[in-house]
Formats: C-alpha cells, structure tokens, sequence
C-alpha cells in the first residue's frame, strides 16, 4: 500500500470519530468547525476549501456525515481539508493513531 493511501485512510479513521462526536452533539462540533474556519480566513486569507466547507456545514448533519464517511475522491479532498480540528481530544486522536499504526505496520 502506498503511504498516500496511507494517509487518507488514517485521516478516514480520524473522521469515523468525529461522525461519533457529531452524532453525539451536532451544534457543538458544527460550532468547532466553523469556529475553526473563520481563525483559518482570518490567518491565511479567503481559499476555496474553506468556503467549500461552510457550504458542507450548511447542510443537514446526515449530509455532513456522509461527506465525511465516503470515499469519492471530493469525500477523501474534503476530510484532507477538514475543519474539524479540535473537535477530538489528544486521547482520543492519540489512540486512534496508535490503533491504525499497530494495525498497518504489519502490511
């Protein structure tokens, strides 16, 4: 397996999470996320992918859970510019990468 794919199935894993914590609590995670992408306007300007998410988070949470649980080619550049950075702890986000290490050093 290359190490691109590598990294978009880590980054998957990361968000099977966050859909967790947004079936959990929608507004707060929605709130995280678009808290998020005004700090990331505000710092680096007006880029496509952050616009593109405000339009994603706009949607029904269904939607937004979808986006985040497939695996088109818009779903996999979507989660490579997620705003939903926070939205796990440093527990959480450590155990899951641990978990996805432990389980692909052996391929």
């Amino acid at each position: 397996m290359n190490k691109q794919t590598l990294i978009e199935q880590r980054i998957y894993r990361l968000h099977q999470r966050v859909i967790e914590k947004l079936q959990a609590n929608p507004e707060q995670v929605v709130g995280i996320a678009r808290a998020n992408l005004r700090r990331y306007r505000a710092n680096n300007g007006n880029w496509q992918a952050y616009t593109d998410w405000e339009q994603k988070l706009s949607l029904p949470i269904t939607d937004i859970i979808n986006i985040l649980d497939s695996h088109d080619e818009s779903a996999v550049l979507a989660r490579s510019n997620s705003p939903f950075a926070g939205c796990l702890s440093a527990h959480e986000r450590w155990e899951i990468l641990r978990e996805f290490k432990n389980t692909h050093e052996t391929l």
